[in-house]
C-alpha cells in the first residue's frame, strides 16, 4: 500500500512540474522586473537611438504588436533583413533587458530559433508590466544593428 501511495505522489509531483513548464520559460523573473522598475522609477526614460554603420542589417518586428497590450506567455518574432553586399550572422545575435542592459541573450538561445532569417521565441513567461528589450546583429561585415523592442504585459 505504502508502495502505490508513494507512486500516487510521484505521480502528481510529475504533473505539476510539466503543468509548470507547459507554459514557457521565465525570459524575465519577477525579481529581475523589479530592479529594473526600481531603477526605471529614478531615471529618465530614453530613447534607444544608436547611429547604425551605412548598409547595417535591420530588424524588423513581427509579434508582438507594438500598439497592444500582451497576454503572457509571449511570443517574440523578429526579421532580419540584411543589405545586397552581406548576410546576417546569427552567431551575433544578443538580447537585453531594460536600462540595466541585463544579457539575455543564453537564457532565449535555449529557447528561441535564431537563423539568418530572424529569430522566433514562444512561451516567455514575463511579469506584468512595461517591458525594455534591446536586439542587436550584426552581418558578416560586422555591421551591427540594434531594435529596441517595448512590451506591455497584462
Amino acid at each position: 500500500m505504502k508502495t502505490s501511495n508513494r507512486l500516487a505522489r510521484l505521480m502528481l509531483l510529475l504533473g505539476l512540474a510539466a503543468a509548470a513548464t507547459a507554459h514557457g520559460f521565465t525570459l524575465v523573473s519577477d525579481e529581475e522586473f523589479r530592479q529594473e522598475s526600481a531603477f526605471a522609477a529614478t531615471t529618465r526614460s530614453y530613447a534607444s537611438k544608436a547611429i547604425e554603420p551605412p548598409g547595417a542589417p535591420r530588424i524588423e518586428v513581427i509579434s508582438p504588436e507594438v500598439s497592444g497590450v500582451v497576454k503572457p506567455p509571449v511570443r517574440i518574432q523578429v526579421k532580419f533583413v540584411a543589405e545586397q553586399d552581406s548576410e546576417i550572422n546569427p552567431a551575433t545575435f544578443k538580447v537585453y533587458y531594460g536600462m540595466f542592459r541585463l544579457d539575455l541573450t543564453e537564457r532565449i538561445l535555449k529557447q528561441a530559433s535564431v537563423t539568418k532569417a530572424g529569430m522566433q521565441l514562444d512561451n516567455a513567461d514575463v511579469p506584468a508590466g512595461n517591458h525594455r528589450l534591446f536586439l542587436q546583429i550584426k552581418d558578416g561585415l560586422q555591421r551591427q544593428t540594434e531594435k529596441e523592442i517595448r512590451i506591455k504585459v497584462e
